[in-house]
C-alpha cells in the first residue's frame, strides 16, 4: 500500500468515528466543523507516523534480506566465530518475519536482527534518514557499572525523580534482563563480550520513536525504588544533561606535572587535524619525560593516521596488521563438487571459497621527530577500529603500557551496500590479526593493568584511569 492509500484509508477510519448519518445530516457550522476537526487530525496523524508508513513493497522487502544475505555469503571473514550459525536458515526466517510486516520500521528492525546473527562490529543495517529523524533520544545517559546499567547523567528536568547513580531495573514492566533479552541483544551487531555488554547495557538499552513514553524502574543509590515515566525527545532538540559535560574538540594536548606530555586523539578520522593539533607542540611532545595517549573514545578513522602517530615512538620500522580477505573462483568451486575430502579442492568447497592474504603491513618511523620516553595508552570498549590497530603497531614497542579496559574488539575493512527505501548496510570483507596470526577481533586488545569504570569517571567527578596511569609512568620515571 502506498503512502496517499494509507493517508486515505485512515482519514476514512477517522471519520467513520462521526458516522454516515450523522454526515448526511450536517446542517449547522457546529456539526461540520467536527468533521474537519476529525479529518484534520486523521491527516496529522498519518504524516506524523508517515515515517514508519510502509513504503516498501513485498518485493522490496525481499530483495533488502537477500542483499544481505548475499553480500555477507560472499564477502564475510568471521564465519568461523559464528560456527552455530546456519545462514541459510537465518535467511529463510528472515524472509518469513518480514512477508508479514507492514511498516518499514518493523523491516529494518528485522534486518537489523539478521545482520546481528553474523556477531560482527563492522557489519551492520544503517536506517534511512527518515527512520532516523524519527527516532527518538532518551534523557539520560547509561553505561554498565558492576553489570548493572546506571544513569549517570540525566535531563535537568527528570533530575529530580532520577538520581545520578540510579540502577534501572525495568524498562515498560519487564526486569531490564527480560528486556534485554527480548528487545535489545538481538539486534546489536558486536563481534566482542564486552561490546555487546556495554551496547545493551547502556545506549541501546532505551530505544523508541520521538515522544514515546517508556515506563523504567529504578533504585536511587539511596536505595529507594521508585517507577519514572519518560518521553523520548526529538532528535534535533538539544537536552540540558547534569551533571554538565563540556563539548570537547576532538584533540587535545597538554603538559602535565613532572614534564609528562598528555595527548588525548578521539579519532583517526582527520589525519590534517591531528597534525595540526600536534604538529604547534612535538617540541615539548618530543622532550617529554613520558607521554600519555589517551584513546578511550577513539571508533576509529583511517589507519595511516594511526601510523602516523605510531612513528613519533620508536627509532625503526613497526609491524601493523596482517590480513586476509575472502576470494571466490568460479572454477574452483564447479570442481571442487567433484572433488575428494581432505584436498585442497574439497576444502575450498568447505571454506566457501579461498583466501588472499596479506603480510603485516611495515609501518616506517619518523626519522626527524621521535621519542624514545615511557608511554602509557589509556584504553576503552569505545577504543575500536583504527585505534585498535594503532595498539598492533605499537605492540612490539617495550616502553607501551596499555592502562584501563579491553577494547572494542572489531576492526577491518568493511564493504558497503545500498538497501530498498535509503538505507545502507556493510559487510566486515577484511580480516585483520596481529603480525603472528593472532585474533584481536572478537575479544579486544587486552590492557596491560586493567582500571574497572566507576561512576566518578563517567561523571567527571574522578578519572581512575588516567590517574592509575600516571602512578604508573611516575614509577617508571622513579625507578633507579
Amino acid at each position: 500500500m502506498n503512502q496517499v492509500s494509507t493517508l486515505r484509508s485512515r482519514v476514512e477510519a477517522f471519520s467513520s468515528l462521526v458516522g454516515m448519518e450523522n454526515r448526511r445530516s450536517l446542517s449547522n457550522t457546529n456539526e461540520l466543523a467536527r468533521w474537519i476537526t476529525v479529518c484534520a487530525l486523521a491527516l496529522a496523524m498519518a504524516f506524523t507516523s508517515g515515517a514508519n508508513a510502509q513504503q516498501l513493497t513485498l518485493v522490496d522487502r525481499v530483495e533488502g534480506v537477500s542483499r544481505v544475505w548475499m553480500e555477507a555469503h560472499y564477502n564475510f571473514v568471521y564465519f568461523d566465530q559464528v560456527p552455530d550459525l546456519d545462514w541459510d536458515q537465518a535467511y529463510r526466517d528472515t524472509l518469513s518475519r518480514v512477508s508479514l510486516l507492514d511498516d518499514d520500521r518493523a523491516y529494518y528492525r528485522e534486518l537489523e536482527r539478521f545482520m546481528a546473527r553474523l556477531h560482527d562490529g563492522h557489519s551492520n543495517v544503517f536506517l534511512p534518514q527518515r527512520l532516523l529523524d524519527s527516532a527518538g533520544v532518551p534523557p539520560l545517559k547509561i553505561a554498565p557499572i558492576d553489570g548493572h546499567p546506571v544513569v549517570y547523567r540525566v535531563a535537568a528536568d527528570l533530575a529530580d525523580q532520577i538520581p545520578i547513580g540510579s540502577v534501572i531495573t525495568a524498562v515498560n514492566g519487564l526486569p531490564t534482563e527480560e528486556h534485554v533479552e527480548r528487545h535489545v541483544r538481538p539486534f546489536i551487531c558486536a563481534s566482542s563480550p564486552q561490546q555487546l555488554h556495554h551496547m545493551s547495557l547502556g545506549d541501546r538499552l532505551i530505544t523508541g520513536q520521538s515522544g514515546e513514553a517508556v515506563r523504567l524502574g529504578i533504585r536511587t543509590p539511596a536505595h529507594d525504588l521508585r517507577t519514572v515515566e519518560l518521553t523520548l525527545r526529538p532528535r534535533e532538540v538539544p537536552i540540558v544533561f547534569v551533571p554538565d559535560h563540556a563539548q570537547t574538540q576532538p584533540y587535545e594536548f597538554r603538559m602535565l606535572e613532572d614534564g609528562i606530555a598528555y595527548l588525548r586523539v578521539d579519532t583517526f578520522a582527520d589525519g590534517a587535524g591531528l597534525q595540526a593539533a600536534v604538529g604547534g607542540h612535538l617540541p615539548d611532545f618530543l622532550a617529554a619525560r613520558g607521554v600519555i595517549i589517551d584513546l578511550r573514545k577513539n571508533g576509529g578513522g583511517d589507519t595511516s593516521v594511526a601510523g602516523f602517530i605510531a612513528g613519533l615512538l620508536t627509532d625503526h620500522p613497526l609491524h601493523g596488521a596482517a590480513w586476509r580477505t575472502r576470494e571466490h573462483r568460479a572454477a574452483e568451486l564447479a570442481w571442487s563438487v567433484f572433488a575428494k575430502e581432505d584436498t585442497e579442492r574439497h576444502r575450498y568447497a568447505l571454506e566457501r571459497g579461498g583466501w588472499h592474504r596479506e603480510p603485516a603491513t611495515v609501518w616506517q618511523h619518523n626519522p626527524d621527530f621521535h621519542t624514545s620516553a615511557p608511554v602509557i595508552v589509556l584504553t576503552d570498549w569505545r577504543t575500536a577500529s583504527a585505534a585498535e590497530d594503532f595498539l598492533v603497531i605499537i605492540d612490539e614497542l617495550p616502553q607501551v603500557t596499555k592502562v584501563g579496559r579491553r577494547t572494542f574488539g572489531s576492526s577491518g575493512q568493511p564493504l558497503y551496500f545500498s538497501l530498498p527505501g535509503g538505507g545502507t548496510a556493510r559487510i566486515c570483507a577484511k580480516r585483520d590479526t596481529y603480525p603472528d596470526g593472532r585474533d584481536f577481533v572478537g575479544t579486544g586488545v587486552i590492557p596491560d593493568i586493567e582500571v574497572p569504570l566507576s561512576l566518578e569517571e563517567l561523571t567527571g567527578s574522578i578519572d581512575a584511569t588516567l590517574e592509575r596511569g600516571l602512578e604508573h609512568l611516575r614509577s617508571q620515571l622513579n625507578a633507579p
